[in-house]
This record gives structure tokens, sequence and C-alpha cells, in this order.
């Protein structure tokens, strides 16, 4: 991670602490993948599929956040009208959560389910 020698020393830190935040969002993202697809793997529940697809949405918006942070100037070149920008966190974000709030939704409704029907059996 090397920034530019013309960046002011206050402004690089900021730089760095942003792209180990961005960092740490797509590691986070990543396990959340990982963990619903092996939930999903393993019991066949659709809203699984709902909360994996939410989250590799979720990876996408963060690698976006990440390359703007990385190299803002690039990313200012590749998308001067900051249409990548906008669609992604205007239209992309609030798209990912509704569908996020649906699978977990669905997971409580699943989890009550299980447990009103478990201590039915005693």
């Amino acid at each position: 991670m090397t920034l530019p020698v013309l960046v002011r020393p206050h402004v690089r830190s900021v730089l760095r602490r942003q792209i180990v935040r961005h960092r740490r969002k797509c590691a986070a993202k990543v396990y959340s993948i990982g963990l619903w697809s092996f939930a999903f793997v393993r019991t066949r529940r659709q809203f699984f599929l709902l909360l994996v697809i939410s989250s590799l949405s979720a990876l996408f918006l963060a690698i976006v956040g990440a390359a703007f942070a990385y190299d803002f100037a690039d990313m200012k070149r590749f998308d001067p009208a900051n249409r990548l920008y906008g669609v992604t966190y205007f239209v992309v974000q609030p798209l990912i959560a509704l569908v996020t709030v649906v699978g977990q939704t669905l997971l409580v409704r699943w989890l009550v389910r299980a447990r009103t029907r478990d201590s039915h059996e005693v």
C-alpha cells in the first residue's frame, strides 16, 4: 500500500485508516458470504440464499468504496461523473438493505417457529 508522495502526511494517515477500514469491511463481507452459504447448503432454506445474495452485493459495494478510498484520482478518471458511485450507493445499497431485511425476517420467523414447535413437544 503505497500512497503518492505528494499527499500531505495527515491526509496520508487518514487515507491509510480508510484503506484499513475498507479491507476489514471486505473481509467481514467474505465471512458473511461463507456463513450464509454454509447455512444454505446445510438447511436448503431459501432465505439463506437471499442473505448470500445480499452479502455478495454488499461485498461489491465494499470493493467500490475501497477503490475510491485507495485511488480516488484513478476512480475519478474511470468514472468522472460519479455514475458508478451514485448508482451503487443510492440505488443498489437500499435494494441490498431491503433484501437483507427480508432474509433476516424470514430467518427469525423460521427460528421462532422451530422454537415453538420444540416447546410443544415436551
